[in-house]
This record gives C-alpha cells, sequence and structure tokens, in this order.
C-alpha cells in the first residue's frame, strides 16, 4: 500500500500537494517498499539478477563519484559506499550498501516526509550504524516564507521537452 506524503509547513506538516508523476524519470519515480529494496540489494550479491561482468560496468566509477545510477564514495571513517536517494513532493528515500566491509551492511530509509533534515538523518543513521558520532536534535523549526518569492517567478525549461511556470499566488 501507498503513504500519504507530507511536506514541512509553518504550522507543522501539510499533505504533499497532488503532482502529475508521468513526466517524472529516475530516482523519484518508483514505488518501493524498504522489503523489496532489501531483496534488491541482496540479489545484487549474486549472480542470477546481473552477470559479475555487468555488475563491474554498474559499480564502476565513472567520475565526479559516480558510477551506473549509483553514487560512489569513501567515507573516511568507515569505508566504501554506494547510494542513492530520491525525492518527490512528501517522500524521501535513500538506499546505501557499505562495500568493503564484511558483514555487509545495507541501510535503506524510506519516509513520507520530504524535510531538508532527511539529508542529515541519512548520514546520522549511517554513523549511528558504524559507532560514530552523529548530531542529536531537540526539535525542528520550518523556516518562514521569504519575502522575495517573486524572484522565482517565471518559465522554466529542461531538455528535452519539459516546460513548466513558477508563478505567487497568495504569498
Amino acid at each position: 500500500f501507498r503513504t500519504t506524503g507530507y511536506d514541512p509547513a509553518p504550522e507543522g506538516l501539510e499533505k504533499a500537494p497532488y503532482y502529475n508523476k508521468s513526466f517524472k524519470m529516475g530516482s523519484g519515480s518508483l514505488y518501493s517498499s524498504a522489503m523489496d529494496l532489501l531483496k534488491w540489494d541482496k540479489a545484487l550479491y549474486g549472480n542470477e539478477v546481473l552477470t559479475l561482468k555487468s555488475k563491474e560496468k554498474l559499480f564502476k566509477d565513472y567520475g565526479d563519484n559516480y558510477g551506473l545510477g549509483w553514487g560512489i564514495y569513501n567515507n573516511d571513517d568507515v569505508g566504501k559506499f554506494m547510494s542513492h536517494d530520491g525525492k518527490s513532493p512528501g517522500y524521501f528515500s535513500d538506499m546505501k550498501r557499505d562495500i568493503e566491509n564484511e558483514p555487509k551492511i545495507s541501510i535503506i530509509i524510506l519516509s513520507n516526509i520530504n524535510a531538508g533534515v532527511m539529508n542529515s538523518m541519512k548520514t546520522d543513521i549511517t554513523n549511528i550504524v558504524f559507532n560514530k558520532d552523529f548530531t542529536q536534535y531537540e526539535s525542528y523549526t520550518i523556516a518562514p516564507t521569504p519575502n522575495n518569492l517573486g524572484e522565482y517567478v517565471g518559465k522554466y525549461d529542461f531538455p528535452p521537452d519539459f516546460h513548466y511556470s513558477i508563478v505567487e499566488k497568495d504569498g
């Protein structure tokens, strides 16, 4: 089943607005569960889904710490990881695979709240798993809406054929 997504609002949280998912591609366009992502993770250790040669291509760093659909980076305190996150209005996800240490550890985060704090949380959860320092938060406050929203008003184009407009309405 799917959950309702929420976004931060001045009063706390509000139901995420509807958006047309037909134009989304990649990390923000998939529906999954933590269990299904764990099955996918486990399948990547074997050779039934992908051959060893295909996995070498998938997990290779082609520059800028990025492979074929995976960020590949080294955490000096912990080791080498592959990861990818996804964000949509009301939703956040992150899947991270430890590719150096034994036993293999995967961290899967799925949230029906898309808030900036999730980026800190994904780092902190990794640090907790590997017994490293992490940030302890006491509360989370939503920043007020900026007075300069008009600066963002306009028409925007993304290749190959995606166009959208930002308008200001009732602040």
